[in-house]
């Protein structure tokens, strides 16, 4: 493991079709020699951290023709729609939304399929486990 943080100063404006990859070039010191011209490397870039971000799971989110939606619990317990704009996913299955959802918002992840808009439900905390019936 190569332990020495870099900063990468190209990246190609689009993706290899036959590879699925972006030609990138960083540039790292190399006080060891551990690292040779046209080696094979594997990265883990860090994007920095957004701080205060909305964060839901991505199951929660529904294409509806060219938007993303998510479907919302407004204050009289009745399922809004809402239009929103997602950012990075985070690997563990949550999506950042950028806009069209506030800190706090109420938003369906099970069920979604039976959350028709304007009818009205009985919001459950996604870490509470499911009764049995």
């Amino acid at each position: 493991m190569y332990e020495q943080v870099g900063r990468i100063d190209f990246s190609d404006n689009r993706v290899d079709p036959k590879t699925g990859t972006i030609r990138a070039r960083a540039i790292f010191s190399n006080p060891k020699a551990q690292l040779l011209p046209g080696q094979f490397v594997r990265l883990h870039l860090d994007f920095g951290t957004i701080k205060e971000a909305i964060l839901i799971p991505e199951r929660a989110i529904v294409q509806s023709q060219a938007d993303k939606m998510v479907m919302t619990v407004d204050k009289d317990n009745k399922v809004v729609p809402r239009t929103i704009k997602t950012g990075r996913a985070n690997g563990a299955g949550l999506v950042q939304i950028e806009s069209g959802l506030q800190a706090g918002d109420t938003v369906i992840v099970e069920g979604i399929i039976k959350a028709k808009p304007g009818s009205i439900v009985k919001p459950v905390p996604a870490s509470a486990p499911q009764a049995a019936q």
